[in-house]
């Protein structure tokens, strides 16, 4: 029906054929053309090459069979979208005999040369975790393998049954005896299942009870404020409405339940993401680095807000934590807005890494340089400091006469603090939901930096949900984490630093 066809009947092909009453496998290959191993190799970037074509016995030239049942899939769906569109809403759901072609069976992460998925169709009986030896390849840096069990197809999820400082205490793993599934009652509602979503500071002041529980419903709550993942459930209506299909990637800022599974989502709020990126690159995008874009880019309308110089001759003063991952997106971004001027106030052992990145280093005495400063800068960021409103009030004398000063991660007082207006409370979670659009756009935007490698998310360590009372701990214990915690929901086993 799509490519010219005069019978609807090759449009619902299936990938695999039945013969004899049993069903077929069709055949897998995910060999790189010049490698002829199984593992598809990449440099580090975040999107993942596209598989070649391989030759058969004869030497003849074959086409992919992944890619080849992606297409099928992606063309049937298609089709039921325009055969049955103003007729019974129809809901599409990916089976085990599709996911295969969707999800990887393992993955393999290079420090140095980034992610490499390998296919689920490979049979191996030895090796590491199950994956032969011979499939790997030699890198110059330290290597993790994770495992995943994506066709078992088992609901889990973890939450909070009660509220306390101890995560360990408050929270449980959860076992579903089915896996959900979309209803017409649940309307417009996508159905995706989760392949990255963060474990992160709100978190934990969610479950020390910090926020009222009345934004997030009675308990059981299941952390998680970000997701990315693939559409495995969605109606025809919505489908055709927001154009989403079966298999597709997405990714969305959710506060709630990203620690799991599966999760419904607002097709409103989700934002497609490219195939083939790195689910955990991908996911930090929705907090931190979405967090510093608005926060440098606040005010800016579209036509200058996505230039590739968005902030020239622009002078950035950031004051506070520039070692945690907000400081660092922060940074990052303002280098390639091409500020013309960016100073940091960060200690002495931070000065070499600053210098190296085109930053100016400023003692975290303001005294020292504030006089010098006075008057000159463009946008005052303030970033993870005690009493930010005190902080701020003391370094407005920094800010030219149609400043800004930006208050990240804060809430508005009930007083205002400067008679000029020109201080502004930024909270992510708020600006999604007063600019919904802009704030996709923004994710769009950053999606465009990272697979073109201007920003590189650091991903501190991939846990299973078993693994994130841990990694609560972890944050909560001071320590200075150098990247984000992730939690990969379907993971099953990981090995760390394999030398291959």
């Amino acid at each position: 029906f799509l490519n010219g066809s005069k019978s609807l009947d090759n449009c619902f092909k299936k990938p695999a054929v039945r013969q004899g009453g049993t069903r077929k496998k069709t055949t897998q290959s995910t060999s790189h053309p010049k490698s002829g191993t199984n593992v598809v190799r990449i440099p580090f970037s975040p999107r993942a090459k596209e598989t070649g074509h391989g030759k058969d016995s004869s030497g003849n030239v074959r086409k992919d069979s992944t890619s080849d049942g992606q297409h099928q899939l992606t063309r049937k769906f298609a089709c039921f979208a325009k055969v049955e569109n103003n007729e019974l809403d129809v809901i599409h759901q990916l089976d085990d005999m599709d996911s295969k072609f969707f999800f990887p069976a393992a993955r393999m992460v290079s420090d140095l040369e980034g992610q490499i998925p390998i296919s689920l169709q490979m049979n191996a009986e030895n090796g590491v975790m199950g994956i032969p030896s011979d499939k790997f390849l030699g890198t110059k840096g330290p290597q993790s393998l994770y495992a995943y069990e994506y066709q078992g197809k088992v609901h889990m999820d973890i939450s909070y049954t009660k509220f306390g400082d101890d995560p360990h205490e408050c929270i449980s793993i959860r076992k579903f005896e089915s896996v959900p599934m979309l209803k017409p009652e649940d309307g417009n509602r996508v159905l995706v299942q989760v392949e990255a979503s963060t474990v992160s500071i709100r978190d934990c002041k969610i479950r020390q009870g910090k926020f009222k529980i009345e934004e997030y419903g009675s308990l059981p709550v299941t952390p998680g404020v970000d997701v990315v993942g693939k559409v495995i459930g969605v109606s025809q209506s919505t489908s055709s409405s927001f154009a989403l299909y079966p298999g597709q990637s997405v990714l969305s800022l959710v506060q709630v339940g990203g620690n799991s599974r599966y999760i419904s989502v607002d097709p409103e709020r989700l934002v497609k993401v490219p195939e083939g990126m790195d689910p955990a690159q991908v996911v930090c995008l929705c907090d931190t680095y979405l967090s510093a874009f608005q926060s440098l880019h606040y005010g800016q309308i579209a036509f200058s807000r996505y230039a590739e110089k968005s902030l020239e001759n622009k002078t950035v003063l950031i004051i506070g934590s520039i070692a945690s991952m907000f400081g660092k997106a922060v940074m990052e971004l303002a280098v390639d807005g091409n500020a013309a001027i960016v100073f940091a106030t960060a200690k002495r052992k931070y000065w070499r890494m600053l210098l190296g990145l085109g930053i100016i280093p400023l003692p975290d005495d303001s005294t020292e340089w504030l006089n010098r400063v006075e008057g000159t800068v463009d946008l005052t960021l303030i970033v993870g400091v005690e009493e930010p409103s005190r902080v701020a009030a003391f370094h407005e004398r920094a800010l030219r006469e149609n400043g800004r000063l930006i208050i990240c991660g804060g809430d508005e007082p009930k007083k205002t603090l400067s008679s000029k207006m020109r201080f502004v409370f930024y909270n992510v979670y708020n600006e999604w939901e007063k600019e919904l659009e802009v704030s996709k756009r923004d994710i769009q935007h950053l999606i465009g930096l990272l697979e073109k490698e201007k920003i590189r998310p650091k991903v501190l360590d991939r846990l299973p949900l078993a693994k994130v009372a841990d990694a609560q701990k972890l944050i909560e214990s001071k320590a200075k984490l150098t990247g984000i915690l992730v939690c990969e929901p379907w993971m099953k086993t990981k090995k760390r630093a394999l030398y291959l």
